[in-house]
Parts: structure tokens; sequence; C-alpha cells
């Protein structure tokens, strides 16, 4: 995420991801969308796209938290941006509320306004205006061996381990990538290692993904084998196995209430390992609570989960 980036535009993109909870929508933070008229890329503090009804919606939000409330000039400047962006739905954020004359002009383009404020001190959930803290619990997992089952001449299989540098091939013999891309493909696209993180405790110290061998056009993937020192015919690999230890760290989050767009929510970020933790919490009436939480390294993007 870029350097101008901050916690308040944070807190919004998260509030944005919990609210929407939906197989339709995307919410990304610091978008770089394409000017229609020059192909320039511009960028959007927030960038949600969903389905309404059937049809594609994107819609882009900016944000300020500036001391004093946001004037025309930024509602008219905002207009002529999205104007040639490929957004449908304009919002404005703004932390320190809108001058009237401000209000008005967005309301005449049909821009919605958002101001989030103090939650009803009348309104104490299970987490809004009731709790002055949260643990979050952040589990990764760290790669220490790959190994990959290849079918040898004969047939006979046989499980070698290999590095992330060592190439892969092509039925034809192309080289294609390496072992270090396969395997970061394979865990951020598996649902089961995801739900093993999210329910980790400090219990489990190691992780074993087991799973077919890669493809490539249809076609195995192809490596070559050592023995004795000496290269083998290429082989196709036809299993994969990751292992490595399960690092779980606790963060205490401090939270802080407010209201947002007429929802009650609870948020906070803390500084942990040269990385920043943001948590949002929105609550309903009838005490259902929902979360959402991201992680940004320096010069990173906001990661969320």
């Amino acid at each position: 995420m870029p350097a101008r980036s901050n916690a308040f535009q944070e807190m919004v993109a998260l509030l944005t991801q919990v609210m929407r909870q939906d197989e339709s929508i995307k919410v990304t933070p610091s978008a770089l969308l394409p000017d229609v008229i020059t192909g320039e890329l511009r960028e959007v503090d927030i960038y949600v796209e969903t389905t309404v009804a059937g049809h594609e919606v994107a819609v882009g939000i900016e944000c300020r938290a500036h001391k004093r409330p946001q004037g025309v000039d930024w509602v008219e400047s905002v207009r002529n941006k999205h104007a040639d962006l490929p957004v449908h739905v304009s919002v404005l954020v703004s932390g320190s509320g809108f001058y009237k004359p401000a209000l008005a002009k967005a309301s005449h383009y049909r821009i919605k306004t958002i101001t989030p404020g103090e939650a009803t001190p009348e309104f104490v959930g299970q987490v809004v205006n009731n709790l002055d803290k949260v643990v979050t619990k952040r589990a990764h997992f760290q790669v220490k061996t790959v190994l990959l089952q290849v079918r040898l001449e004969g047939g006979h299989l046989k499980w070698v381990e290999t590095f992330a540098d060592s190439p892969l091939y092509a039925h034809d013999g192309a080289e294609i990538e390496n072992v270090g891309f396969v395997v970061r493909g394979i865990i951020d696209g598996n649902p089961a290692q995801r739900a093993h993180l999210e329910s980790a405790t400090d219990k489990d110290k190691f992780m074993n993904i087991k799973t077919d061998g890669p493809s490539y056009n249809g076609q195995p993937v192809y490596i070559i084998p050592m023995r004795d020192g000496k290269e083998l015919l290429p082989a196709p690999v036809v299993g994969v196995r990751i292992e490595g230890p399960v690092n779980l760290d606790l963060v205490e989050v401090p939270l802080k209430h407010g209201d947002y767009d007429g929802t009650p929510y609870s948020s906070g970020s803390a500084p942990f390992e040269g990385m920043r933790i943001s948590v949002v919490a929105t609550e309903s009436g009838d005490g259902a609570v929902k979360w959402a939480g991201s992680v940004i390294t320096p010069g990173g993007a906001q990661e969320m989960f």
C-alpha cells in the first residue's frame, strides 16, 4: 500500500469488507485504476466490486481524516476524478464531517457522504461499548521441507526432496517455473491450510500439506531427478508434500468505538514486528457480531483476513 495511506483509510476498508460480507464483493484498498481517457493509473482509496440485481457495480470510496470538515472542493475533485475511471458509485468518508455546501453538492451529484461518529452511550453489545481491547491471533506457516513424488522409468514411485529454485519442465522439455512458484500457489490456494491456520492454537506446531502433482496446459509437470550425483531422465511429478512449523503470535489490540453509517462498530490497530495489525467489529442490535482484520507490512498492501 502506498505510504500516503493511513489508519483511517484502513479502518474504512475493513468496515466496508465486514459490512458487505458476501461472495459477490471484492474490496481493494489503494486500487490503481486506468483513466479511460489518458490510460494513466489513478489511485482510489478503496475500490469495491460487487453484483447488484445481476449487474456488476463498481464503487469508489475516498477517505479523509483531516481536522476540519471537508468542503466543496473535495466533492468536485472526486466527481471529476471518478468520471474518468471505471466507477459507477462514489462515496466520500470524512472523519471530521462536511460543510453544508459540500453536502449539498454531493447530494446533487448523487455522491454518498459518510461521517463516522461516536456510538450512542445506550448501545452496549458484546463488543461495542463493552470491550476495551481484543487479542488477535496470527498464525503463519513456514515451509521447511518440500517433497515431490515422481514416477520413474518402469512406473516406480519415489519421494525426492527438492529446493525452491529447482526448475520444473513442461512435457515437451521447456523450462516453465521453479518449485518455489508451485509451492506458493499450493499454499495460497489451499482451503484446508487456511482453515487450519484460522483455528490454530498453541498446540499446533506443525503442518503437512499433501496434494496431487501440478499440471501445465493439462499435462504433468516434470523434474530431472538425481541418483548417485547423476541426472536421470525427466520424470512426471505426481504428488507434492509440504512440511513445516506453524508459528502462533498473539497481538493485543486496543479498541475504540463508533458509529459508521448507522452501524455501531469497534476498531483498533497495534504494531507488531514492523507490521500493523488492524481489526474491526460491527454489531447489530440483535447481538450479531462480524469481525474483519488486516495486516500491513512497510510499503506493502493491506492484506485482509
